[in-house]
């Protein structure tokens, strides 16, 4: 909770990897998030609030939450994961978020081996064709600069 309130995010991450609990309350209920939302301190708010054993990159990316999707890439999450048949860059082409495919293209991928560009969901889309063909331009533009392939 005090490390939250101040908006350690080293110390926060330190104490999440050693097992610390997230949601425990203290005596009136406030919890850590409750903590450092109240000090002004999102990131560190953000990065609680976002357990990669309950929240997946994908489900953040699906609601659009580019601040849970930042939290979790901060803690490790795989944005290549498949989860509900998509990828978290695809799941991020549906909803029309530039910056948040932007932050999962920008991540690299865990492992080192980078954002998988041509992954497919179920209907065997990739990222690039669900922006296409819903419309979304800046996306289709930030994906072909990023190196989607086009000549499908």
């Amino acid at each position: 909770m005090y490390a939250g309130g101040v908006g350690a995010q080293d110390l926060i991450m330190m104490l999440i990897a050693s097992g610390a609990v997230r949601d425990v309350g203290d005596l009136k209920g406030k919890t850590a998030v409750d903590w450092a939302r109240a000090k002004g301190m999102h990131k560190a708010a953000n990065i609680i609030r976002c357990d990669p054993k309950v929240y997946n990159v994908v489900q953040a990316a699906q609601a659009g939450d580019l601040e849970g999707v930042k939290a979790l890439i901060s803690q490790g999450a795989d944005v290549n994961e498949v989860w509900g048949g998509v990828t978290a860059l695809i799941a991020s082409c549906k909803v029309d978020s530039e910056d948040l495919v932007s932050a999962i293209l920008e991540s690299g991928g865990s492992g080192g081996g980078g954002v998988n560009l041509e992954a497919k969901d179920g209907n065997g889309e990739t990222a690039l064709v669900s922006a296409c063909r819903l419309g979304f331009l800046r996306i289709v533009l930030r994906l072909l600069r990023a190196g989607c392939v086009r000549d499908r």
